[in-house]
């Protein structure tokens, strides 16, 4: 485990770059040096993950409930407004 920060998060990098992984296997109980090819970089920092769960899960709810585009606050259109192409 990577020694914590001033701050107290641990860095992954060694550079001191944080990011949000991913993987569909269980690290929780092994952790085999072969595997490193199954982890997928997700996001750039737990704050942006964060942010894109909330804002998206808000968004999902949103749909489901049939709620107008009018209904939606203003970071959710904009969040919505980086998909439209060009």
């Amino acid at each position: 485990m990577p020694a914590p920060d001033e701050l107290g998060r641990a860095n992954l990098h060694h550079d001191g770059q944080t990011a949000v992984i991913c993987s569909s296997r269980d690290y929780t109980d092994e952790w085999e040096e072969d595997t490193v090819d199954e982890l997928y970089w997700c996001a750039p920092s737990v704050e942006s993950f964060a942010y894109r769960f909330l804002i998206e899960g808000r968004l999902v709810s949103a749909i489901r409930n049939r709620e107008r585009a009018g209904d939606l606050a203003p970071v959710e259109v904009a969040y919505l407004a980086h998909y439209l192409p060009g």
